[in-house]
């Protein structure tokens, strides 16, 4: 009977709710304050706010255009040739007796100035010889005159008629016609003779220097065999390849108004500096096409060309065979822009920067192209800022910024959620606070301390 009613012990009821409250009443006032803690978390913690991208423009450097009036140049290579070479060779053949010790390689010779002399002696022999003839024939003549005078008076005397032909048989003057005749061909002998004993002494014909020679003191020399090989040295000229469509940028000498060629400048590639150079003039356009290149030949006269005047001693000389470059100067431009071949871009366009901030891409035709530099006329405007730094990716229509303009602009405006001490760049690449004073990294080297302040967009030329 005891057993039955253990249950109703009161110490087994509070053990039983005991047991019930440990296992149920504090899970879940547990799990309560846990989610309340969590929505107190939730409602307190800060909120992510989503900021504008900015907008990161790219820093150009630019100039702006002037027109101005341009002298075209074209330049080449050229070679100086002789403009007057002649292989001397004597008129007249024998014995060298006489040889200028200018007659060498290099040797320079006056006009007129004898070169050699040949033995005159046979010469002289022939001259005493014809003057004999002509003597001995002028005194023939003489008396045919005087028998020409008898045949008149016979004739009067006489008193006889004859037609023309038997009266001028019977005056004898087919006989006198003869000794004319006679007379002439000993006086043409004689002068002939005369002209070769002049001839033994052969002369320079100009003013040249000798190339090679090819006698020597004693030789025996005829009048086939060159006994030198002399040059002109009042002028050279420089042959030089200029491309045929360059031609029409270049002023040639009219006809009979010699000097009225282009002006060229003939430097010498020695690294002696660029005032070192030697002036000549445009003479003449060659028929033919240089067989390497298929370039135009320039004839390009240039005087004193080794500086024989005392005036042009500090200048240097021109040696034929040279390599030298040439800078032919071409017609005027006027109202052109003159630029670099590096700032234009893809060979046929610039970049310009446009007045709201952005960039365009303009095609233009240059009217004149030189090796390092182009002129424009068309499809530019005076004041007009082109782009002289080179953009990544560029595209029409981007937005750019002047170098010297972004530090300035960015101190005036300031930079929206930006604490001090905070960079300026993009986000993941150097942000965060430093533990130094704000720096501006957009700071151009226009705005540095020492360097020369230049208005934004206008660079020197």
């Amino acid at each position: 009977m005891k057993s039955e009613h253990s249950g109703d012990n009161p110490k087994t009821r509070k053990f039983g709710l005991r047991t019930i409250l440990v296992s149920v009443v504090v899970p879940v006032i547990v799990l309560s304050i846990g989610v309340a803690v969590t929505m107190h978390f939730m409602r307190t913690s800060p909120k992510a706010v989503p900021r504008k991208k900015p907008v990161y423009q790219t820093l150009v450097q630019v100039e702006r255009i002037r027109f101005s009036t341009e002298q075209t140049v074209i330049k080449g290579m050229g070679s100086v040739i002789a403009a007057r070479e002649v292989a001397l060779k004597p008129r007249v053949s024998g014995d060298v007796v006489y040889l200028s010790e200018e007659v060498i390689p290099g040797g320079v010779l006056k006009e007129g100035e004898t070169v050699l002399k040949i033995d005159p002696a046979d010469y002289q022999l022939v001259i005493h010889q014809l003057e004999s003839e002509v003597a001995k024939v002028q005194a023939d003549m003489v008396m045919e005159m005087g028998n020409q005078r008898v045949a008149q008076k016979e004739f009067e005397l006489l008193g006889e008629e004859a037609d023309d032909a038997e009266k001028a048989l019977m005056l004898r003057n087919p006989q006198l016609k003869q000794k004319e005749a006679s007379l002439k061909s000993a006086r043409s002998r004689l002068a002939k003779a005369s002209l070769d004993f002049e001839r033994t002494q052969l002369k320079a014909p100009f003013d040249s220097v000798v190339r090679s020679k090819s006698v020597e003191l004693g030789a025996r020399v005829t009048e086939s065999a060159s006994v030198a090989q002399l040059v002109g040295t009042g002028s050279f000229w420089v042959q030089v390849g200029v491309a045929v469509e360059k031609l029409d940028w270049i002023q040639f000498p009219d006809k009979g108004k010699p000097g009225t060629g282009s002006i060229v400048r003939i430097n010498p590639r020695t690294g002696n500096g660029p005032k070192n150079y030697r002036t000549g003039r445009v003479v003449r356009l060659a028929a033919d096409l240089e067989e390497n290149g298929r370039m135009a030949k320039v004839i390009v006269e240039v005087d004193d060309p080794l500086c024989l005047d005392p005036a042009n001693q500090s200048l240097f000389p021109l040696f034929l065979g040279s390599y030298v470059q040439a800078e032919i100067e071409g017609k005027t431009l006027d109202q052109v822009y003159r630029l670099q071949r590096a700032h234009m871009r893809d060979g046929s366009s610039i970049w310009i920067l446009t007045d709201d901030g952005t960039l365009a891409i303009r095609a233009v035709e240059p009217v004149f192209k030189a090796e390092d530099y182009v002129l424009v006329k068309d499809g530019i405007d005076m004041g007009e800022q082109i782009i002289v730094s080179n953009i990544a990716v560029p595209v029409a229509g981007m937005k750019i910024q002047l170098e010297g303009q972004a530090g300035s602009d960015s101190q005036k405006k300031g930079i929206k959620g930006k604490k001090p001490g905070q960079m300026n760049g993009p986000p993941g690449k150097g942000s965060g606070k430093t533990s130094g004073p704000p720096q501006n990294n957009d700071m151009s080297s226009a705005e540095k301390p020492g360097n020369d302040q230049k208005e934004p967009g206008d660079r020197a030329q």
